[in-house]
């Protein structure tokens, strides 16, 4: 309460029980009360004495009020937009991923099918081969017989005429030559699907990355301190441009106009300067450069952020 003010406007007597109102204007309680309780403030109380209207505050308030309710709405509405976004963004990632499951699977039985069925035609072939081998094996062994045999005959024209046939038979008759690889194995395949997993494997991870990546990206919602919500602005005065090279530590913006910030470039001497502008203005950093072409302003933005140029 103000030393100056001893006595209540209203009574016209020293102040007893003494309030003040949101105007500066100190009233005693009883008076105060009795005044506005017999005059037509219509939804808004008036000071008795500059008439000025405090129902100012309370509008702001219900205002607040009105937007809460409403911003409350929006996130209800967010969240069962969010919930049923979510819902079918797992449907869809499930189907996908029983997709993928479902190819790799079919990709495996088409391996499996095509390991059984050159394994089924290797074996065939060496079955057919050893199927002849002992035919040949076995025709080759009658025939020695019958050459032991034609030994011991004691007739020279029969043994000479059955001799020579034999002869004849056999070498009219090429035996196939079987070429066989010892070293025949399924391991080409088995390194090429290891290969095919690895690369599977890395892929994944590469795209996993990706995914949660742009998934992180994404804003629900946020708090935002009302003070940070203005943009922040820089102003120029004849810049022909602005380029900086290295970071400068800046405090935490206290009032709204801390926001500004003053560029000055001197382009013909060389100096380009940041301030900041407040109830003061203070140097933020010098630049000493020389500038020998024409230059333009550049500046990195970060996520949901944003500057204004004013000149």
């Amino acid at each position: 309460m103000s030393s100056e003010q001893e006595d209540c406007h209203l009574c016209k007597e020293y102040l007893r029980d003494p309030v003040s109102i949101p105007c500066g204007h100190i009233f005693c309680a009883v008076c105060l009360k009795t005044y506005w309780d017999h005059a037509d403030h219509t939804g808004s109380y008036m000071c008795p004495q500059c008439r000025q209207r405090l129902g100012a505050t309370q509008a702001e308030i219900q205002e607040k009020i009105h937007d809460r309710l409403k911003q409350m709405e929006e996130l209800k509405q967010a969240v069962d937009t969010l919930k049923s976004s979510a819902h079918t963004a797992l449907q869809e990632c499930e189907k996908m991923f029983a997709d993928m499951i479902r190819s790799i699977e079919r990709m495996q039985q088409e391996m499996m099918k095509l390991i059984s069925s050159n394994k089924r035609a290797a074996l065939s072939n060496a079955e057919g081969h050893v199927e002849r081998l002992s035919h040949e094996i076995s025709d080759l062994k009658r025939r020695d017989n019958e050459i032991t045999q034609l030994s011991r005959t004691e007739d020279h024209i029969h043994f000479i005429q059955s001799f020579h046939m034999l002869i004849a038979q056999t070498e009219a008759e090429e035996l196939p030559t079987v070429s066989v690889n010892p070293y025949f194995t399924f391991g080409p395949v088995t390194k090429a699907v290891s290969e095919m997993k690895q690369h599977l494997n890395e892929f994944s991870n590469e795209e996993l990355v990706k995914v949660a990546k742009a998934v992180n990206k994404m804003t629900f919602c946020q708090l935002e301190d009302s003070k940070k919500k203005q943009a922040k602005s820089m102003k120029s005065e004849e810049a022909t441009a602005v380029q900086v090279y290295k970071s400068v530590p800046m405090q935490e913006p206290q009032h709204r106009d801390d926001f500004m910030r003053w560029v000055f470039l001197d382009h013909e001497g060389g100096t380009l300067a940041f301030y900041g502008v407040g109830e003061t203005m203070s140097l933020i950093h010098r630049f000493k450069a020389s500038f020998a072409e024409p230059v333009f302003p550049g500046f990195w933005v970060w996520y949901e952020s944003g500057i204004t140029l004013i000149q």
